[in-house]
């Protein structure tokens, strides 16, 4: 028997933690995967020769090309992959139907429109033959059709462990969509505190709050843009920081800990799932004066830099490897 063809789609403008998930992990798949994608440079990261572009911006448009590619490529299981695709699915017909969900409900910040988006998610849960949720907070907003729903978390590729040289100024690093809803300025205002030779931020990413950055007029906060170079940025870091005020599960702490990384982080949907409190982590209210005391400790205690290091290193290794996660995936995909 021959293995499924998989087409996974992914209709999301920019390239944002979903996007991640298909270029680190479901690639990794031993089927053979397809994909009907909008994002350039998620494209331009995947087989070309396996590749369809959405052309359409509009839903009704991007419905008709998504018809399209699955009465032309005949797929054994389609994976809407988070965003606007989960919406496709009562729409279309397709042999096996699979709902990835890389967000919580949370992110709609009005409660008529969360409730609307809800009982919405919910006619395509109804329509999906399961529906995968990347933490357990975020499954548990599922309440209906719970017998499609499960929780996979995201995984990586164990790293062997390189502890920090530990001199210098302590380098903190925030890696993603450059939005206030992630706590970009909270984290910038914060560390605006510190005496400027004690520690420098690097940014790293693009969105709403990319002109703000750019501005900045601190010698010791660098603002880079996208990079596609991720891996390098963990490796020059010493402290990771991530403040979202939203976050179904938080990838990028995850790629932190591979690296070795203390994580700075608040108690915000997944993330308690990943990091431990005071082993790993220091968990702070998402506001500027606990924000400050936590990056101040951190700066003034290089030993606990490194003994948090090691055990995100630990806790990534021994819970959340990427073989693990690809396991689960197929599962799914062959139930």
């Amino acid at each position: 028997m021959s293995a499924p063809k998989i087409l996974v789609i992914s209709n999301t403008p920019f390239f944002g933690g979903g996007e991640a998930f298909i270029v680190d992990t479901l690639v990794h798949l031993r089927e053979p995967l397809y994909y009907l994608v909008r994002n350039t440079t998620l494209a331009d990261s995947l087989p070309a020769d396996r590749v369809f572009r959405f052309s359409k911006t509009s839903f009704a448009g991007q419905l008709s090309e998504v018809r399209r590619v699955i009465a032309g490529l005949d797929p054994d299981c389609v994976i809407f992959n988070g965003g606007r695709t989960l919406f496709f699915v009562p729409w279309v017909r397709a042999k096996r139907k699979i709902l990835y969900r890389h967000t919580t409900n949370q992110c709609i910040g009005n409660r008529l429109k969360r409730l609307i988006y809800d009982l919405s998610l919910h006619v395509c849960y109804s329509r999906a033959d399961a529906v995968v949720h990347v933490s357990e907070f975020a499954r548990r907003e599922q309440k209906l059709f719970k017998a499609k729903a499960v929780c996979i978390h995201h995984g990586v590729v164990p790293l062997p462990y390189e502890p920090k040289s530990g001199s210098g100024p302590v380098r903190f690093l925030f890696l993603g969509r450059t939005e206030p809803d992630k706590g970009i300025e909270i984290i910038v205002r914060a560390f605006a505190k510190l005496p400027a030779e004690m520690a420098v931020l690097d940014v790293v990413g693009t969105g709403e709050s990319a002109s703000w950055l750019a501005k900045l007029d601190y010698g010791n906060i660098r603002y880079h843009g996208f990079s596609k170079m991720v891996a390098e940025w963990y490796d020059s870091a010493d402290v990771f920081v991530s403040l979202p005020r939203h976050e179904a599960f938080g990838l990028t702490i995850l790629e932190a800990m591979n690296h070795g990384l203390p994580i700075l982080t608040c108690r915000t949907g997944g993330i308690p799932e990943i990091v431990r409190d005071g082993e790993n982590a220091i968990v702070s209210p998402p506001v500027e004066h606990a924000v400050f005391a936590a990056m101040l400790r951190l700066c003034r205690d290089r030993s606990l830099i490194a003994r948090m290091g090691k055990r995100s290193h630990e806790i990534c290794c021994g819970q959340f490897s990427l073989d693990r996660t690809l396991a689960k995936i197929e599962q799914v995909i062959n139930p």
